[in-house]
């Protein structure tokens, strides 16, 4: 499985969520107010690649999951935001588990709830993430004679 199938498997989940209407993939200066995308609206997911780890049998993909809502009000709202966004990276995790094969990982991720003002002030969660794909060094498929 390709680094490229891993970030389509993740946008493909995102776009099948029937709540998460937003999602991106790059840098946290990559991260855009979705509001001001034509189109596009919160929750918004947002995957921020970290160093991976190639091993002989496996690869395994590190990212920083940023699920975000827009938050209006006080405190309960930033709550109840940073709650759905638990939520729904659980629903992203289990797709990956229980819908798509090549994947293992092991449930024990951490999660940090905030609430942050950008051009917007938006609460929600990262989850340090770990995708394990099964895949072997093969020296038969290299392009060496």
């Amino acid at each position: 499985m390709t680094y490229e199938k891993v970030i389509q498997d993740f946008f493909t989940i995102c776009e099948n969520h029937k709540m998460i209407q937003t999602w991106g993939y790059g840098q946290l200066t990559d991260l855009v107010d979705p509001y001001n995308q034509e189109g596009q609206d919160y929750p918004y997911a947002f995957l921020v690649p970290q160093t991976h780890v190639l091993l002989e049998h496996s690869t395994q993909y590190n990212f920083q999951l940023i699920m975000q809502e827009l938050v209006m009000g006080g405190q309960s709202e930033v709550i109840r935001a940073q709650s759905d966004a638990l939520l729904y990276i659980k629903d992203i995790l289990a797709h990956f588990y229980y819908h798509l094969d090549g994947y293992d990982f092991t449930l024990n991720f951490q999660v940090t709830p905030f609430r942050e003002k950008y051009d917007d002030s938006v609460a929600g969660m990262t989850a340090s993430i770990q995708l394990v794909v099964r895949d072997l060094l093969d020296d038969c498929i290299t392009p060496y004679e």
